[in-house]
């Protein structure tokens, strides 16, 4: 997770996995290697970091990939009373096994154009993480939560990155908004203290930001050399009550015998040196190449912002879009991100375009949805490639889609001149491709 160097991001070919089982039939052969190369990555990297051969153990472990989430719902119930229902993914450490339902949920259309989505190689890599570290270990039972599920996300990303299949943690959105939300905790917590995450005193709102920092600070034991230790030292520990703050101590040792004397503000200027460029609000946005897929699922809107800021000036962002036959039909450019709202502008071959300005109230704990313009495009079709292009000439956006004239809207009043983003609408699926912005 913390490593800068740029990751080509490359096809997988057949791989054999070790001792993991993985049950994935439902999906095309070319799928099906994809999810057990991610499988065999994660165990390869979990090998060398926990020094154990995980190929060599013959435990009955599997993981299963549910093409539809029902087959997931079943599982869940079955051998978790419903727990991670809403999770689509789970390591069961008495069954040694692990489920992960397909997410964002995309038709059979993407996926031949794709592959399995990022953020499903994700949950596997992270419940194949848990299987490891079952196999690995007798008392994994006993392990806190920051060791756990920080190696978990930890590994999973790093598996990913390894194997070719993830970019940079700068510009893979999954990745850039978990940096995101540690930055902004960290902000918001001047006095943040390792002390108190590795005692377990950390209770968070947000699970999600409360994963992300568990992620980084494992990720830092890794940086400065001491996470392999850690991991052994946790694996020879028994069990017993005071198993959490024998970690503790411990972990806290390894840190000051790597010469780390302020450990609390040497984790901060890790974080605080990257400059995440997306901040996903909801999955999920896949950054791979030129071509960038994206898709919702069926509860909300799909956005991610970047961080690059439009400006006052004049600019432009082109690219083309591919909108993929499913319940909904919609890919959304996003303009101005401020405290203030932002613009929508709407693309769909059932309405053409409609272009809202979302106005935050009540100091953004509401907001309404003005609707500007509404142009019925014909041109625009389902699986084909067309190009956009949304320009800012003055105090005016002009709009173009499939080589229609352009929309044009009068923005007095309105401010653009906040980050821009991309976004889907839910039960939404499409690519983009070649997106840039001219100023």
């Amino acid at each position: 997770m913390l490593k800068y160097a740029v990751v080509a991001l490359v096809c997988m070919v057949p791989v054999a996995t070790g001792a993991i089982d993985v049950l994935c039939s439902e999906f095309a052969p070319a799928q099906q290697d994809e999810i057990r190369a991610v499988v065999a990555a994660v165990e390869e990297k979990c090998s060398e970091l926990f020094g154990v051969d995980l190929g060599a153990i013959d435990d009955g472990a599997k993981i299963e990939i549910d093409l539809l989430v029902n087959d997931y719902y079943l599982a869940d119930e079955r051998l978790n009373d419903g727990k991670f229902r809403s999770n689509w993914a789970f390591a069961n450490a008495d069954a040694m096994e692990a489920h992960v339902a397909l997410q964002p949920p995309v038709p059979h259309e993407m996926l031949a154009a794709v592959g399995i989505p990022l953020q499903t190689k994700i949950q596997i890599a992270h419940e194949t993480v848990h299987l490891c570290i079952y196999q690995a270990t007798r008392n994994h039972g006993s392990h806190p939560g920051w060791f756990s599920e920080g190696l978990a996300v930890y590994l999973a990303s790093e598996s990913l990155r390894d194997a070719g299949q993830m970019g940079t943690i700068e510009q893979t959105p999954w990745t850039s908004t978990e940096i995101v939300r540690v930055q902004r905790y960290l902000a918001d917590h001047p006095v943040f203290s390792v002390e108190k995450l590795l005692d377990g005193e950390l209770k968070l709102a947000s699970n999600y930001t409360l994963y992300a920092l568990r992620g980084s600070f494992v990720a830092w034991l890794d940086e400065i050399g001491v996470l392999s230790h850690v991991f052994s030292e946790v694996r020879r520990f028994g069990g017993g009550g005071d198993f959490d703050q024998r970690v503790a101590v411990m972990t806290s040792e390894a840190i000051a015998n790597a010469g780390i004397d302020n450990p609390d503000m040497a984790f901060r200027r890790l974080i605080e040196r990257f400059t995440p460029q997306w901040d996903e609000l909801y999955r999920s946005l896949q950054i791979t190449g030129n071509e960038w897929a994206h898709s919702a699922f069926s509860s909300s809107n799909a956005v991610c912002w970047n961080s690059d800021e439009l400006g006052k000036d004049n600019w432009t962002i082109s690219g083309s879009m591919k909108i993929f036959d499913g319940e909904k039909k919609q890919l959304n450019v996003l303009l101005g991100r401020s405290d203030e709202g932002y613009l929508s502008v709407a693309f769909g071959p059932t309405f053409g375009i409609t272009v809202f300005h979302r106005k935050y109230t009540e100091g953004g704990k509401k907001s309404n949805w003005i609707r500007l313009v509404n142009k019925e495009v014909k041109s625009m079709k389902l699986d084909e490639w067309m190009d956009f292009k949304i320009s800012k000439r003055r105090n005016r956006l002009m709009i173009r889609i499939a080589k229609q004239r352009p929309v044009q809207i009068d923005l007095d009043g309105i401010d653009v001149s906040g980050a821009w983003g991309l976004g889907a609408q839910q039960k939404s699926s499409g690519l983009w491709r070649d997106v840039k912005v001219e100023k």
